[in-house]
């Protein structure tokens, strides 16, 4: 078994000690970042060119960028990203929400993102928003939540 993304793996298998782990290191920062950790089919290798690789981002080879692909929805959640206030900071190979206590956070998009990678990261932002924007450290100490949520971001 190839080592998985633990989000991903909780949403494909439930959760369990394993993969509630993972999520549990990268949150702490322990290593195995769970933004990057997912599972692989084999020969296939993942991007590294960042903390927050898109390699998890599999749709983009094959509908392309957001912008090209839903150009419209695109505009609006980015609109509606930066009135909220989110620091929105476009990083080539990199995806991620990182919450922020009481602020709106920051979203990390590779600049060729696919739209699904663009709504996954969206709904991690409603979600918190919704939430009354917790901390990481309110997911860390609330493992099913996290793992709601970001089950959640596949859907």
């Amino acid at each position: 078994m190839q080592v998985g993304r633990g989000g991903w793996d909780i949403y494909q298998n439930g959760l369990n000690w394993e993969n509630g782990l993972q999520v549990a290191g990268g949150l702490l920062g322990l290593g195995g970042n769970y933004t990057t950790w997912r599972r692989l089919p084999p020969g296939v290798a993942p991007r590294t060119s960042g903390i927050f690789a898109s390699d998890v981002d599999p749709l983009r080879e094959r509908i392309g960028p957001a912008y090209r692909s839903h150009p419209d929805e695109y505009d609006n959640i980015l609109r509606q990203l930066r009135e909220a206030g989110v620091d929105i900071d476009f990083r080539p190979g990199n995806l991620a929400y990182s919450p922020d206590r009481g602020g709106v956070g920051r979203i990390i998009l590779d600049p060729e993102a696919s739209m699904r990678a663009v709504r996954h990261e969206f709904r991690h932002f409603l979600d918190n928003q919704q939430a009354g924007f917790p901390s990481f450290a309110y997911y860390y100490n609330n493992g099913r939540e996290f793992a709601r949520l970001e089950a959640r971001g596949y859907l």
